[in-house]
């Protein structure tokens, strides 16, 4: 059973000013502490924290909307009418990831095929996902808050999410009609 609510929030690591972007009207900032190793941080814990507070709201899932991937309204929209659609998939939506970003040679799709494996093939059969801004529904988020969510940390944590997902056959779409957020880490 859904309930029709989902919980919008944004990834703000400890680094990033909040005034460099102001986040969307309802989004809820939150901060990932960062690693001695930097860029590597507490991603996985501060979802799994904030998923545990969450959980008996009975929000069917979350909104994330990290801070360098920039959603304009009609992306906002557009994400929520996908997520009536089907509350209980992941939905993920195609932004470019670029080379400073990957260190690839050329950008890539924030999405594929194929683990592992970026490249210009827009598919909407993923097995993979960046966070950039995507929905992860309840019983995903449940499934990995015990599988350690807590203890995974970044880049690698929206790897080990959609390794979860695939592992439950927890269906991941893309959201369409328009909605292209632009990744701005370039």
């Amino acid at each position: 059973m859904t309930t029709g609510k989902v919980f919008l929030l944004r990834l703000r690591w400890e680094l990033q000013p909040a005034a460099w972007w102001p986040a969307p009207p309802g989004y809820h900032d939150i901060i990932v502490r960062q690693e001695e190793k930097y860029p590597f941080g507490r991603k996985g814990n501060v979802l799994a924290g904030l998923w545990n507070s969450l959980e008996r709201t009975g929000v069917d899932g979350i909104v994330i909307n990290d801070l360098d991937t920039i959603i304009d309204p009609h992306d906002q929209q557009v994400m929520m009418m996908a997520i009536r659609t089907d509350p209980m998939a992941v939905w993920a939506t195609p932004y470019r990831l670029w080379p400073s970003s990957t260190g690839d040679k050329s950008w890539a799709w924030s999405h594929g095929e194929t683990q592992g494996v970026r490249s210009q093939v827009d598919t909407d059969h993923p097995t993979w996902f960046g966070f950039g801004f995507t929905y992860l529904p309840a019983k995903l988020l449940d499934a990995s808050v015990a599988a350690g969510l807590a203890n995974w940390k970044y880049p690698w944590v929206d790897t080990k999410v959609a390794e979860m997902a695939r592992s439950m056959d927890v269906e991941v779409k893309v959201v369409r009609n328009g909605c292209y957020p632009k990744h701005i880490n370039f």
